[in-house]
């Protein structure tokens, strides 16, 4: 190599670490690091964490289809759940807290064929993540209900539901009986069946369980606040 070569390779190497891109050739994403974590990262994203995060998703051209932050609710998924695509999913991989990134995800980990709401076929899509927190939930409850795997819950896996070890310490003998039971899973399925079909997508499961979330989440907050008066 000569030197000019040498000197070259060098710049290109700077440029690289400047500019803090990566790439996954495997999963064919790229992203890069607009704001670094807190310090002290303890904890990095991997597949099966229950993360909170807000992100803006648009598309190549700048066009803007998603926006946590305008929505003021942070949203959660579990890291490789089909909660999301799956380049999204990918891009949180080693993520700490506070760490902002931009994900380039191509068409094929996005939506690929499939048209959504302001979201053209075979698009690629751009999303500004920025990891908030983990959450202690690490269990994806929509896959585990769904035995048939049509990706819709009737009346039967719903009911289910209340017999997870998590969510059966939480309403412990009231879904005891088998008409508490009964009630318990109507009342969700009234919440969860948007669309009146008697069954509960994906999507439509994991709005309720955001709303959950978030209830719970302000049901904490005001206890703190009334433990502090």
């Amino acid at each position: 190599m000569t030197k000019s070569q040498g000197m070259l390779h060098l710049v290109l190497v700077l440029l690289l670490q400047s500019s803090a891109v990566f790439c996954n050739d495997q999963e064919d994403i790229s992203y890069k690091i607009i704001n670094p974590p807190h310090s002290g990262c303890e904890q990095e994203v991997k597949d099966g964490d229950n993360i909170q995060v807000n992100f803006i998703g648009t598309l190549k051209d700048g066009t803007e289809f998603v926006n946590t932050y305008a929505d003021d609710l942070p949203y959660y998924f579990v890291v490789g759940s089909k909660k999301v695509p799956k380049g999204l999913s990918q891009g949180t991989l080693g993520m700490c807290p506070g760490e902002i990134r931009e994900v380039n995800i191509p068409s094929h980990l996005g939506f690929g064929d499939e048209e959504k709401e302001n979201i053209p076929r075979g698009s690629w899509l751009v999303y500004e993540i920025e990891l908030i927190d983990f959450l202690e939930v690490k269990i994806d409850f929509f896959d585990t209900l769904d035995v048939d795997k049509n990706e819709q819950l009737n009346l039967e896996e719903v009911e289910q539901y209340f017999s997870l070890p998590e969510v059966s310490d939480v309403f412990g003998d009231v879904a005891s009986s088998e008409s508490s039971l009964s009630f318990l899973t109507q009342t969700l399925m009234n919440l969860g069946d948007e669309n009146g079909d008697d069954l509960i997508s994906r999507e439509e499961f994991y709005i309720l369980q955001d709303f959950k979330n978030q209830q719970q989440k302000e049901k904490e907050s005001m206890m703190e606040f009334r433990e502090d008066l």
